[in-house]
């Protein structure tokens, strides 16, 4: 029973310490309050300064300290501590009863931010309080101007500004000014800000032309920096503004040029004392500008290239700044010189002659136009007159029968005074021997188609089945002479092979038909020399006696391999004196020659058309070159033989067909 009574009282005195103690506690405790007033503005710069403002309250009595801690973005900083002394339940104000820390703000400090105070006792916080948010921020704010945007090389500008901090304040410190140009910045200076006042010159010195923006970056003394921007723009130009004008721009070489001209500068304000180049090719003038104006000559080269030429000028100063115009002018070309290229000096008849007349410039260029073109022969007679094309060229086929000798070509072009430039080129056309032959029917034609006379023999040989004749003609035949033989009057009738034996070769023609042969007829030559021989026979007798009657006996021998057929013959016998006999034989034979030549003479001709002209040597149509009606003038041309196709003549040329023949080339019979 006393166990138990002993054990309940232990439980209650436990009880009475716990509750004395508890209520020991409760009256050893102070209750304190801090109250902070509201912060004076939401920015602050680094090196700006924060004063805290509020009280503290205490219910009893209290010793102990106030801390100061900034928290930023979520880092905190402590200041120094204030010890303070307050009286229960009298409040205290800070700053005016106690001061606490002044929060300078410096470059760690920095976002976002609060204060917080702490009433500590014994090194515990009894209470606490905190400030509004604000903000410490290293921005600055500024404004900017040009003195001007358009700035001339050489010329300078003036950039001004301020520059405070957020609070408003002018700020100290110094500013760096870019230049952008391109997307690439170019730093240009640095200035003091000083009372927040920014002031930059800047002088343009061959800086490279174009727009630029500028940018400033400024800085105080507290680390607050911030980057202004395209704060301004400004045009650098380096060009000068120039006006041209010029007399004339259809020029000939060796005329005058007159050019003037009015040269400013990017505002408009005239220059002075400054060179002015004029360039024309490789011509150089240079004057000076006098109150922005200038006037000078330039004469042409008289060798200047025909064709549009640029004239340059130019205006340039010590700054890098330029004037540049460009005006085209026309150089009309004159002609001063011709030229002849001739395919070949020396030629052959036959031959083409290409010949290309050439005008040639001041400039020794070739141009175009007309050129009058001569080309005299031998004789020094003017076979061809025309105007040609320059730098065209024209071709000339010679005649065989183009005489031998010194050719010369003249080519000229007129002028506008009325004079003219010629030029003049020889050729030589070789000799030419040469003769051909032609059948029609069984009359043989033998031409000498050459330049110069044929004088070698003319031998034809006939071959018929059974027998084979020799025929000669003399030789010496004129240029374009004809030798005429009619195989009907040389052998009896049928078909033969006829060979013609010329220095330039054997002519062939096969299965000639002779028709009225010897044979069959006494030719009218031969009837006429045997009618010739009678009579003078028939007077013979009567003038002579003779002892006896003379006797006669005609007989035809046919000779074969003979140099010539031989012709029926006379012959007397028995007269009474021998000397009469040899002065009959002397008489006879004159007659028969006299009456062959005749009757040859008959036979042999010439080509032409209708006039004595045509068959003499020389003149236009023994010239050797051929020209058409419509360009010469002329109508006696030689013509090509009617009789050149004939169907006895071996072929001439192979292969070639009517139009054959090129352009510009005159076209001529062989």
């Amino acid at each position: 029973m006393s166990g138990c009574y002993i054990l309940k009282l232990q439980k209650k005195t436990v009880l009475a310490v716990l509750i004395a103690l508890f209520v020991l506690m409760i009256s050893s405790q102070v209750l304190a309050g801090i109250t902070i007033e509201p912060v004076s503005k939401k920015e602050y710069n680094f090196g700006d300064r924060l004063e805290l403002k509020g009280s503290v309250l205490t219910d009893a009595d209290f010793s102990g300290e106030i801390r100061t801690i900034v928290l930023c973005n979520g880092s905190s900083f402590l200041f120094p501590s204030v010890w303070v002394d307050l009286d229960g339940g009298k409040p205290k104000t800070f700053p005016s009863d106690f001061k606490i820390p002044t929060i300078i703000f410096s470059s760690d400090l920095g976002g976002t931010c609060r204060a917080m105070l702490s009433l500590v006792r014994d090194g515990e916080p009894i209470a606490n309080a905190s400030s509004d948010e604000f903000m410490v921020s290293p921005e600055l704010k500024g404004s900017f101007s040009i003195s001007k945007q358009l700035i001339q090389s050489g010329q300078e500008f003036t950039l001004e500004g301020s520059v405070t901090r957020l609070d408003g304040s002018e700020a100290d410190g110094y500013a760096s000014i870019y230049f952008v140009h391109d997307e690439k910045e170019y730093l240009a200076g640095a200035v003091e800000i000083k009372d927040g006042a920014v002031s930059y010159t800047y002088k343009a010195e061959k800086t490279a032309p174009g727009v630029y923006s500028i940018t400033v970056i400024a800085k105080d003394i507290y680390g607050n920096n911030q980057k202004f921007e395209n704060v301004a723009q400004f045009e650098l130009t380096n060009k000068l503004d120039m006006k041209i004008s010029i007399n004339e721009k259809e020029l000939l070489p060796g005329s005058t040029i007159t050019v003037s001209g009015i040269v400013k500068d990017a505002e408009g304000a005239a220059l002075d004392g400054l060179p002015v180049i004029l360039e024309l090719g490789e011509i150089t003038e240079e004057v000076e500008l006098s109150d922005g104006e200038f006037e000078a000559e330039i004469v042409v080269p008289e060798n200047i290239k025909s064709g549009q030429h640029t004239l340059q000028i130019t205006v340039k100063d010590e700054n890098g700044n330029i004037g540049e115009r460009e005006e085209s002018i026309n150089v009309n070309p004159v002609p001063t010189r011709v030229g002849i290229n001739v395919s070949s000096k020396q030629l052959m008849p036959g031959d083409t002659l290409v010949i290309r007349p050439i005008v040639y410039d001041q400039a020794g260029d070739i141009m175009g136009g007309k050129v009058h073109v001569e080309i005299t022969g031998p004789d020094d007679k003017i076979v061809l007159s025309q105007d040609m094309e320059s730098n065209s060229e024209f071709r000339i086929e010679l005649q065989k029968i183009a005489p031998s000798g010194r050719w010369v070509i003249n080519a000229a072009r007129e002028l506008e005074d009325s004079e003219t430039v010629d030029a003049e080129a020889e050729f030589e056309v070789k000799e030419y021997v040469h003769a051909t032959a032609k059948i029609e029917k069984q009359v043989i034609s033998i031409i000498n188609d050459g330049n110069v006379k044929y004088k070698d023999d003319i031998e034809i040989i006939v071959e018929g089945s059974e027998d084979t004749y020799k025929i000669k003609r003399r030789k010496n035949l004129d240029v374009a002479e004809i030798e005429v033989v009619d195989l009907a009057e040389e052998v009896p009738s049928g078909r033969y092979k006829v060979t013609v034996k010329l220095a330039s070769g054997n002519q062939v023609f096969e299965n000639v038909l002779v028709a009225n042969g010897t044979e069959t007829r006494v030719s009218q030559k031969t009837t006429y020399i045997i009618l010739s021989t009678l009579v003078i026979m028939l007077l013979l007798l009567l003038a002579i006696k003779p002892k006896k009657k003379p006797k006669t006996k005609r007989s035809v021998k046919r000779i074969r391999s003979s140099a010539k057929p031989v012709h029926k013959k006379f012959s007397i016998k028995d007269l009474n004196h021998e000397q009469s006999v040899k002065e009959f034989r002397e008489r006879v034979l004159r007659e028969i020659k006299k009456t062959e030549e005749k009757s040859t003479q008959r036979k042999r001709f010439r080509p032409g058309l209708g006039s004595s002209e045509a068959h003499k040597p020389g003149g236009f149509e023994s010239s050797g070159i051929s020209s058409p009606a419509s360009q010469s003038g002329r109508k006696n041309f030689l013509l090509k033989d009617s009789n050149a196709g004939s169907e006895n003549a071996a072929p001439e040329k192979a292969g070639s067909q009517p139009g054959d023949e090129p352009r510009n080339m005159f076209s001529l019979f062989d």
